[in-house]
């Protein structure tokens, strides 16, 4: 179209003068003269009309190589696009595996946590337990030894016995303590309680000095802490390590949203977009 338009402007000099080519060489010098500067015209015309065709085609061959070099920006920008897009779906794809892993191990140290609290809020009750048992039952021997021993002495005040019924007094005092703590050795076993009682007050005051040491100072300054305020303690430390464990996973949530530019719970949904768009573009 362009070249035709160029075409329609330019006209050659005989189209101008047909009549040249007929002329009669006897002619008058004055008509000949008039043909000449009206071809020399007509020449001059016609070389200012290529003059600007050469002007529009440089313009339009200049125009066409900024359209292509336009052209090739754009190729490369999105070459470069496409290889962001790629990269982002590498860092996602990682991204994705290091909050699965994370939230996998926090699972596993919660379920742990709890079993661990479990065993030993039962094993707390249980030592609480047995030592009311045993504290109540030394308790009652002791009170029962104190009371024959009272009535022993009162019985004795009141009138002189012999050796034999000393020996029998104490032979069923016992007898009574054996069948009541249901063994034949007494001694042994009031022994084994006493040891037993003492290993339990050690665990405690170990548990004590514990929370002591990590607690301020201005806390337990006039007393130790009963055992109701060591399992407070406890269990306040082990929610504060759960809760630093899903603060990391927050963390790693709020960067991908950022990444992403969408709401946490659109994170998964935005990355298959991702992943389903790559794959339909390199098909």
């Amino acid at each position: 179209m362009y070249k035709q338009q160029q075409q329609q402007h330019y006209q050659h000099p005989t189209q101008l003068v047909p009549s040249v080519c007929t002329l009669n060489t006897q002619e008058e010098d004055s008509q000949d003269y008039q043909l000449i500067q009206r071809k020399l015209q007509c020449y001059k015309d016609n070389l200012k009309i290529i003059q600007k065709n050469n002007e529009d085609d440089r313009k339009y061959l200049s125009s066409s190589s900024d359209v292509l070099q336009l052209t090739e920006s754009q190729e490369d920008d999105a070459e470069q696009l496409r290889q962001q897009i790629n990269i982002l779906q590498d860092e996602l794809s990682k991204t994705k595996q290091n909050m699965m892993q994370i939230i996998e191990e926090l699972t596993q140290q919660r379920d742990l946590l709890i079993y661990k609290i479990q065993e030993l809020e039962a094993t707390i009750d249980n030592l609480q337990q047995q030592k009311q048992l045993r504290n109540k039952s030394i308790h009652s021997t002791l009170l029962d030894i104190t009371y024959e021993q009272d009535q022993t002495q009162d019985y004795g005040r009141k009138r002189t016995r012999s050796k034999y019924d000393d020996q029998n007094c104490w032979k069923r005092i016992f007898e009574e303590l054996a069948d009541m703590l249901k063994t034949e050795n007494v001694i042994q076993e009031v022994h084994r309680l006493q040891s037993k009682c003492i290993k339990q007050d050690k665990f405690i005051g170990c548990v004590q000095d514990l929370v002591i040491k990590l607690t301020p100072k201005d806390i337990f300054e006039h007393s130790k802490p009963q055992l109701r305020d060591c399992w407070h303690w406890i269990k306040g430390m082990c929610t504060e390590y759960m809760n630093l464990k899903k603060m990391q996973a927050t963390v790693i949530v709020e960067a991908c949203s950022q990444i992403l530019n969408v709401q946490p719970q659109d994170i998964v949904s935005q990355i298959q977009f991702l992943i389903k768009r790559l794959i339909a573009q390199k098909n």
